[in-house]
């Protein structure tokens, strides 16, 4: 960081380079003076009137305004010295998203593998190790996330044109097709289907649900998860959703998470013996395996 601060001396004009560090190093070059280099070393909770003293002991004594440009510019060091720990515990929470994300993300190979290089880089890049527990924060990445989106509307449902009579009878005709690829285990085609009724309806859960259902016949229970919680974000009753919730959370061995899925299910649907079946499986998991750190919030 370099301050250059213009001062009038009589006739003269000097152009001061003033390059704190984060040290408490301060150099500075007087253009005027012809002098290339001086360097001021001093703590970073030195005073005003101990840089003063320093400075006007210079062959050239520089004017007030520059001496106080010196110390804004070791105050600024002070601060830049806690930016840069508040990016490490970022970066920390960013790697540990991350590890999460490798592990139980459901995500392909070379996904994987794109994850592995990009953490190696952040730990490099920030210095930062995950063994070190000091950088760690109280909540998780997507919980702040969460907290910070929990009053948004969903983009989804607000951002866009509402459909039209058309658009929706399309839709729900794209659905059929979609759920007729389903019967014949066409997984991949009845995502295509869904995926076109979400783009002319997008305020149907029903697509977002079915199309959990079909990603996680293909083993893609990340997106399975994310089309749940829109569909849930779309219609908070909608039992389905929370059921295929669970399912995919099951999947990624979050057993603890879809327990509290299907109850909020069975609390819509009491009647319904799957979600009972499952969610006495989910609680025996969870007893067996602990379940690692969530990525799904339940609004």
């Amino acid at each position: 960081m370099t301050s250059r601060v213009r001062s009038a001396q009589g006739a003269a004009v000097s152009l001061c380079v003033v390059t704190p560090t984060i040290g408490g190093a301060v150099h500075v070059h007087n253009s005027r003076t012809g002098a290339s280099r001086w360097r001021c070393r001093s703590r970073r909770s030195a005073s005003l009137p101990a840089l003063t003293t320093v400075l006007q002991q210079l062959p050239h004594p520089l004017p007030g305004t520059v001496i106080a440009c010196v110390y804004c510019c070791c105050c600024s060091c002070e601060k830049l010295t806690s930016t840069m720990a508040d990016k490490k515990r970022l970066a920390f929470s960013i790697i540990h998203y991350l590890q999460d994300q490798l592990h139980n993300g459901g995500l392909s190979s070379d996904a994987q593998e794109s994850l592995e290089v990009a953490i190696q880089c952040l730990e490099t890049a920030f210095e930062v190790s995950m063994e070190d527990q000091r950088l760690a924060v109280s909540q998780t990445l997507p919980e702040l996330f969460a907290a910070a989106t929990l009053q948004e509307p969903s983009q989804t449902t607000s951002d866009c044109n509402s459909p039209t009579d058309d658009d929706i009878a399309e839709a729900e005709q794209l659905k059929t097709e979609g759920n007729d690829q389903m019967k014949v285990e066409n997984f991949e085609s009845a995502i295509t289907f869904y995926t076109q009724a979400i783009n002319l309806n997008p305020r149907n859960a029903v697509y977002y649900c079915n199309r959990a259902a079909a990603y996680s016949k293909i083993g893609n229970y990340a997106g399975a998860v994310r089309d749940c919680e829109e569909a849930i974000t779309i219609d908070p009753s909608y039992s389905k959703a929370y059921g295929r919730m669970g399912l995919a959370l099951s999947s990624l061995n979050k057993h603890a998470e879809a327990v509290g899925f299907y109850k909020r299910a069975l609390e819509l649907d009491p009647d319904n013996e799957t979600y009972k079946s499952n969610l006495k499986i989910a609680e025996q998991k969870m007893k067996e395996i602990p379940s690692p750190v969530s990525l799904v919030f339940l609004y």
